[in-house]
Protein backbone atom coordinates (compact mmCIF):
# COMPACT_ATOMS: atom_id res chain seq x y z
CA UNK A 1 0.00 0.00 0.00
CA UNK A 2 1.47 3.44 -0.79
CA UNK A 3 1.70 6.19 1.85
CA UNK A 4 -0.29 8.78 1.53
CA UNK A 5 1.20 12.28 -0.03
CA UNK A 6 0.31 16.11 0.61
CA UNK A 7 -1.95 15.75 -2.53
CA UNK A 8 -3.90 12.50 -1.99
CA UNK A 9 -4.60 14.29 1.61
CA UNK A 10 -5.51 17.49 0.81
CA UNK A 11 -6.28 17.39 -2.86
CA UNK A 12 -7.74 20.75 -4.27
CA UNK A 13 -8.56 21.99 -0.62
CA UNK A 14 -7.31 24.88 0.19
CA UNK A 15 -3.97 24.47 3.25
CA UNK A 16 -3.62 27.01 5.46
CA UNK A 17 -0.68 26.92 7.62
CA UNK A 18 -0.68 27.92 11.09
CA UNK A 19 1.76 30.88 12.53
CA UNK A 20 4.12 29.80 14.72
CA UNK A 21 4.80 31.61 17.99
CA UNK A 22 7.94 29.82 18.02
CA UNK A 23 9.41 27.70 15.16
CA UNK A 24 10.80 24.25 16.33
CA UNK A 25 14.35 23.42 15.22
CA UNK A 26 13.25 19.35 16.15
CA UNK A 27 9.99 17.91 16.49
CA UNK A 28 9.35 14.73 17.20
CA UNK A 29 5.70 12.38 15.90
CA UNK A 30 5.02 9.26 17.27
CA UNK A 31 2.81 6.92 16.02
CA UNK A 32 4.32 8.28 12.84
CA UNK A 33 3.59 5.08 10.86
CA UNK A 34 -0.24 5.65 11.70
CA UNK A 35 -2.71 7.38 9.52
CA UNK A 36 -2.76 10.93 10.97
CA UNK A 37 1.11 10.79 12.20
CA UNK A 38 2.00 10.20 9.07
CA UNK A 39 -0.17 13.08 7.90
CA UNK A 40 1.35 15.50 10.32
CA UNK A 41 4.86 14.46 8.99
CA UNK A 42 4.13 14.89 5.06
CA UNK A 43 2.15 18.10 6.17
CA UNK A 44 4.99 19.54 8.27
CA UNK A 45 7.26 18.44 5.74
CA UNK A 46 5.12 20.57 2.97
CA UNK A 47 4.81 23.79 5.04
CA UNK A 48 9.21 23.63 4.81
CA UNK A 49 8.57 22.60 1.37
CA UNK A 50 6.82 26.08 1.17
CA UNK A 51 8.79 28.52 3.67
CA UNK A 52 6.27 28.65 5.98
CA UNK A 53 8.80 27.30 8.78
CA UNK A 54 12.34 27.04 8.20
CA UNK A 55 14.30 23.52 7.63
CA UNK A 56 13.77 20.92 10.77
CA UNK A 57 15.03 18.10 11.80
CA UNK A 58 12.22 15.82 12.00
CA UNK A 59 12.12 12.63 14.29
CA UNK A 60 9.30 9.95 13.08
CA UNK A 61 8.73 7.02 15.81
CA UNK A 62 6.76 3.93 14.92
CA UNK A 63 6.59 0.47 16.24
CA UNK A 64 8.52 -1.07 13.16
CA UNK A 65 9.40 0.71 9.93
CA UNK A 66 8.52 -1.10 6.56
CA UNK A 67 10.94 -1.35 3.92
CA UNK A 68 8.24 1.01 1.56
CA UNK A 69 8.09 3.74 4.53
CA UNK A 70 11.83 4.28 4.37
CA UNK A 71 11.74 4.39 0.84
CA UNK A 72 9.08 7.04 1.30
CA UNK A 73 11.07 9.26 3.30
CA UNK A 74 14.93 8.56 2.03
CA UNK A 75 15.23 11.70 0.07
CA UNK A 76 14.01 13.55 2.62
CA UNK A 77 17.61 14.67 4.72
CA UNK A 78 15.66 16.62 7.57
CA UNK A 79 13.86 13.08 8.50
CA UNK A 80 15.17 10.56 10.91
CA UNK A 81 13.44 7.18 11.64
CA UNK A 82 13.03 5.54 14.99
CA UNK A 83 12.01 2.56 16.74
CA UNK A 84 9.90 3.03 19.54
CA UNK A 85 12.18 1.88 21.59
CA UNK A 86 15.02 4.32 20.38
CA UNK A 87 13.06 7.26 21.59
CA UNK A 88 14.71 6.86 25.30
CA UNK A 89 18.82 7.41 23.30
CA UNK A 90 17.26 10.58 21.87
CA UNK A 91 19.95 12.24 22.95
CA UNK A 92 18.32 15.94 22.70
CA UNK A 93 15.49 17.51 24.00
CA UNK A 94 13.00 18.03 20.93
CA UNK A 95 11.19 21.47 20.96
CA UNK A 96 7.83 19.98 20.25
CA UNK A 97 7.00 16.13 20.50
CA UNK A 98 2.80 15.47 18.63
CA UNK A 99 2.88 11.84 20.33
CA UNK A 100 -0.04 10.20 18.30
CA UNK A 101 0.66 6.85 19.01
CA UNK A 102 -1.46 4.20 19.86
CA UNK A 103 -3.69 1.36 18.08
CA UNK A 104 -7.38 2.68 18.17
CA UNK A 105 -9.21 -0.67 17.20
CA UNK A 106 -9.69 -2.87 20.60
CA UNK A 107 -9.87 -5.94 18.68
CA UNK A 108 -6.19 -5.97 17.60
CA UNK A 109 -4.81 -5.24 20.84
CA UNK A 110 -4.30 -8.23 23.72
CA UNK A 111 -4.09 -6.09 26.94
CA UNK A 112 -4.55 -2.95 28.66
CA UNK A 113 -0.83 -3.20 29.64
CA UNK A 114 -0.14 -2.87 25.78
CA UNK A 115 -1.99 -0.25 25.37
CA UNK A 116 -0.44 1.88 28.51
CA UNK A 117 2.89 1.16 27.08
CA UNK A 118 2.30 2.56 23.93
CA UNK A 119 0.65 5.62 25.62
CA UNK A 120 1.60 5.98 29.14
CA UNK A 121 4.82 4.58 28.88
CA UNK A 122 6.53 6.29 26.19
CA UNK A 123 4.68 9.80 27.82
CA UNK A 124 7.06 8.75 30.14
CA UNK A 125 10.07 8.58 28.14
CA UNK A 126 9.34 11.37 26.32
CA UNK A 127 9.15 13.59 29.47
CA UNK A 128 12.13 12.72 30.44
CA UNK A 129 13.83 14.45 27.43
CA UNK A 130 12.48 17.61 28.62
CA UNK A 131 10.53 18.70 25.09
CA UNK A 132 9.81 22.48 25.03
CA UNK A 133 6.02 21.41 24.27
CA UNK A 134 4.24 18.35 24.27
CA UNK A 135 1.05 18.23 22.45
CA UNK A 136 -0.80 14.46 23.36
CA UNK A 137 -3.29 13.02 20.98
CA UNK A 138 -6.52 11.83 22.83
CA UNK A 139 -9.83 10.89 22.21
CA UNK A 140 -13.48 11.38 22.68
CA UNK A 141 -13.89 8.57 24.28
CA UNK A 142 -12.64 9.32 27.45
CA UNK A 143 -15.89 10.84 28.06
CA UNK A 144 -17.62 7.66 28.12
CA UNK A 145 -20.48 9.08 26.48
CA UNK A 146 -21.39 12.35 29.05
CA UNK A 147 -20.83 15.96 29.02
CA UNK A 148 -18.32 16.53 26.23
CA UNK A 149 -17.02 19.39 28.01
CA UNK A 150 -13.45 20.04 27.57
CA UNK A 151 -13.83 21.06 31.02
CA UNK A 152 -14.92 17.58 32.07
CA UNK A 153 -11.77 15.92 34.23
CA UNK A 154 -13.68 14.03 37.23
CA UNK A 155 -14.03 10.99 35.31
CA UNK A 156 -15.55 7.88 36.70
CA UNK A 157 -13.84 4.40 36.87
CA UNK A 158 -14.40 2.41 33.66
CA UNK A 159 -14.63 -1.39 34.48
CA UNK A 160 -10.95 -2.85 32.96
CA UNK A 161 -13.17 -4.86 29.89
CA UNK A 162 -11.74 -4.83 26.52
CA UNK A 163 -13.61 -2.32 25.80
CA UNK A 164 -12.53 0.51 27.71
CA UNK A 165 -9.22 -0.35 28.29
CA UNK A 166 -8.77 2.28 25.11
CA UNK A 167 -10.11 4.89 27.44
CA UNK A 168 -8.49 3.94 30.09
CA UNK A 169 -4.81 3.96 28.46
CA UNK A 170 -5.75 7.88 27.48
CA UNK A 171 -7.33 9.09 30.64
CA UNK A 172 -3.62 7.42 32.55
CA UNK A 173 -1.71 9.45 30.29
CA UNK A 174 -3.29 12.48 30.17
CA UNK A 175 -3.54 12.48 33.62
CA UNK A 176 0.27 11.67 33.78
CA UNK A 177 0.92 15.05 32.05
CA UNK A 178 -1.21 17.11 33.51
CA UNK A 179 0.53 16.36 36.65
CA UNK A 180 4.03 16.73 35.62
CA UNK A 181 3.16 20.14 33.71
CA UNK A 182 2.63 21.30 37.46
CA UNK A 183 6.59 20.45 38.23
CA UNK A 184 8.18 21.26 34.80
CA UNK A 185 9.12 23.90 32.40
CA UNK A 186 7.54 21.58 29.19
CA UNK A 187 4.28 23.13 28.01
CA UNK A 188 1.79 20.33 27.32
CA UNK A 189 -1.70 20.30 25.65
CA UNK A 190 -4.12 17.59 24.86
CA UNK A 191 -6.10 17.19 21.64
CA UNK A 192 -9.27 14.93 22.31
CA UNK A 193 -9.94 13.58 18.44
CA UNK A 194 -12.77 12.50 17.57
CA UNK A 195 -13.66 10.00 14.68
CA UNK A 196 -11.45 11.24 12.22
CA UNK A 197 -10.83 9.06 8.78
CA UNK A 198 -8.96 10.57 5.28
CA UNK A 199 -6.31 8.83 2.89
CA UNK A 200 -4.12 6.32 4.94
CA UNK A 201 -6.76 5.04 6.88
CA UNK A 202 -5.56 1.00 7.15
CA UNK A 203 -7.71 -1.75 5.64
CA UNK A 204 -7.81 -3.90 8.70
CA UNK A 205 -8.33 -0.76 11.03
CA UNK A 206 -11.67 -2.55 12.25
CA UNK A 207 -13.61 0.58 12.71
CA UNK A 208 -16.87 1.02 10.66
CA UNK A 209 -15.89 4.07 8.66
CA UNK A 210 -12.62 1.90 7.60
CA UNK A 211 -15.06 -1.02 6.58
CA UNK A 212 -16.94 1.09 4.70
CA UNK A 213 -14.22 2.93 3.13
CA UNK A 214 -12.76 -0.16 1.73
CA UNK A 215 -15.75 -1.62 1.02
CA UNK A 216 -16.38 1.44 -1.10
CA UNK A 217 -13.47 1.20 -2.81
CA UNK A 218 -13.54 -2.16 -3.94
CA UNK A 219 -16.61 -1.87 -5.30
CA UNK A 220 -18.46 -4.14 -2.62
CA UNK A 221 -22.23 -4.06 -1.22
CA UNK A 222 -21.17 -2.06 1.49
CA UNK A 223 -22.18 -4.42 4.67
CA UNK A 224 -22.78 -2.80 8.82
CA UNK A 225 -22.53 -4.81 11.34
CA UNK A 226 -25.61 -3.05 13.44
CA UNK A 227 -28.21 -0.86 12.21
CA UNK A 228 -25.98 2.13 11.68
CA UNK A 229 -27.96 4.54 13.44
CA UNK A 230 -25.47 5.39 16.06
CA UNK A 231 -24.86 9.12 15.54
CA UNK A 232 -21.16 10.33 15.08
CA UNK A 233 -19.59 13.37 14.07
CA UNK A 234 -16.97 12.31 11.45
CA UNK A 235 -13.83 14.44 10.71
CA UNK A 236 -11.71 14.59 7.52
CA UNK A 237 -7.86 14.11 8.22
CA UNK A 238 -6.68 17.78 6.63
CA UNK A 239 -9.10 19.66 9.03
CA UNK A 240 -7.96 17.53 11.91
CA UNK A 241 -4.09 18.60 10.74
CA UNK A 242 -5.02 21.80 10.60
CA UNK A 243 -6.38 21.61 14.31
CA UNK A 244 -3.39 19.85 15.72
CA UNK A 245 -0.95 22.43 14.33
CA UNK A 246 -2.56 25.14 15.63
CA UNK A 247 -2.52 23.67 18.71
CA UNK A 248 1.05 22.43 18.63
CA UNK A 249 3.10 25.60 17.36
CA UNK A 250 1.21 28.47 19.17
CA UNK A 251 2.40 28.09 22.98
CA UNK A 252 0.44 31.09 24.18
CA UNK A 253 -2.99 29.22 24.00
CA UNK A 254 -4.75 29.46 27.53
CA UNK A 255 -6.11 26.05 27.63
CA UNK A 256 -5.01 22.82 28.46
CA UNK A 257 -7.45 20.42 26.29
CA UNK A 258 -8.53 20.47 22.81
CA UNK A 259 -11.50 18.68 21.67
CA UNK A 260 -11.46 18.47 17.90
CA UNK A 261 -14.36 17.55 16.32
CA UNK A 262 -16.48 17.88 13.55
CA UNK A 263 -19.63 20.22 13.84
CA UNK A 264 -22.44 18.28 11.91
CA UNK A 265 -23.35 14.95 13.89
CA UNK A 266 -24.34 11.92 10.70
CA UNK A 267 -25.72 8.52 11.79
CA UNK A 268 -22.85 5.46 10.65
CA UNK A 269 -25.46 4.96 8.26
CA UNK A 270 -25.37 8.57 6.37
CA UNK A 271 -21.79 7.79 6.53
CA UNK A 272 -22.33 4.74 4.40
CA UNK A 273 -24.90 6.11 2.00
CA UNK A 274 -22.76 9.05 1.25
CA UNK A 275 -19.62 6.46 0.50
CA UNK A 276 -22.44 3.78 -1.64
CA UNK A 277 -23.43 6.66 -3.76
CA UNK A 278 -20.67 8.13 -5.05
CA UNK A 279 -19.67 4.73 -5.67
CA UNK A 280 -23.11 3.47 -7.07
CA UNK A 281 -23.62 0.82 -4.39
CA UNK A 282 -25.77 -0.33 -2.46
CA UNK A 283 -26.30 -0.59 2.03
CA UNK A 284 -26.79 -3.16 3.46
CA UNK A 285 -27.76 -3.78 7.82
CA UNK A 286 -26.87 -7.13 9.86
CA UNK A 287 -27.42 -7.36 13.70
CA UNK A 288 -24.57 -9.42 14.42
CA UNK A 289 -24.99 -10.78 17.75
CA UNK A 290 -21.27 -11.77 18.32
CA UNK A 291 -20.11 -8.24 17.32
CA UNK A 292 -18.72 -6.04 19.44
CA UNK A 293 -20.71 -2.58 19.12
CA UNK A 294 -20.00 0.65 20.68
CA UNK A 295 -22.39 1.53 23.53
CA UNK A 296 -22.65 5.23 22.80
CA UNK A 297 -25.47 5.87 20.90
CA UNK A 298 -24.61 9.61 20.09
CA UNK A 299 -21.42 11.68 20.27
CA UNK A 300 -21.71 15.54 20.27
CA UNK A 301 -18.26 17.38 21.72
CA UNK A 302 -18.46 21.01 22.54
CA UNK A 303 -15.31 22.73 20.23
CA UNK A 304 -15.34 25.96 21.86
CA UNK A 305 -11.14 25.72 23.08
CA UNK A 306 -10.67 24.95 19.44
CA UNK A 307 -13.00 27.26 18.49
CA UNK A 308 -10.49 30.07 19.82
CA UNK A 309 -7.73 29.41 17.71
CA UNK A 310 -9.57 30.51 14.55
CA UNK A 311 -10.09 26.69 13.73
CA UNK A 312 -12.75 25.42 11.48
CA UNK A 313 -13.61 22.39 9.29
CA UNK A 314 -13.02 23.03 5.77
CA UNK A 315 -14.09 19.45 4.31
CA UNK A 316 -17.26 18.79 4.28
CA UNK A 317 -18.41 15.07 4.60
CA UNK A 318 -18.90 14.15 1.50
CA UNK A 319 -15.92 15.93 -0.15
CA UNK A 320 -13.77 14.29 2.32
CA UNK A 321 -14.83 10.90 1.67
CA UNK A 322 -14.53 11.10 -2.09
CA UNK A 323 -10.73 11.86 -1.49
CA UNK A 324 -10.21 8.81 0.99
CA UNK A 325 -11.87 6.62 -1.75
CA UNK A 326 -9.81 7.62 -4.37
CA UNK A 327 -6.90 7.30 -2.55
CA UNK A 328 -7.73 3.77 -0.84
CA UNK A 329 -8.61 2.64 -4.96
CA UNK A 330 -5.25 3.57 -5.66
CA UNK A 331 -3.93 1.14 -3.47
CA UNK A 332 -6.13 -2.14 -3.72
Amino acid sequence: MNLANFQDIYGKYPFNPPEYTRSPRTILITGAGGMLGHGLAVTIEKMQEMGQQRQTTIYLASRRWTERSRKFWEHNSNIILLTNTEIKSLGRSPDLVIHTASPSNFTQIKSLEELLEINFGMARDILALHPGRIVYISSGEVYGGISYHESRLDFEAMTPKARNWYSMAKIKTENLLLEKKKYSTTSIAIVRLFHTFGPGVKKEDGRSFADIIWDAAQGHEITLNSSGTQTRTFLYLADAIDAILKVAVNETLVHEIYNVGSTEPHQIIEFAMIAANLEGLKVRTLEKSDYSHSHLDSVNPTLSNINETGWKANIEISQGIRLTIDWAKENL
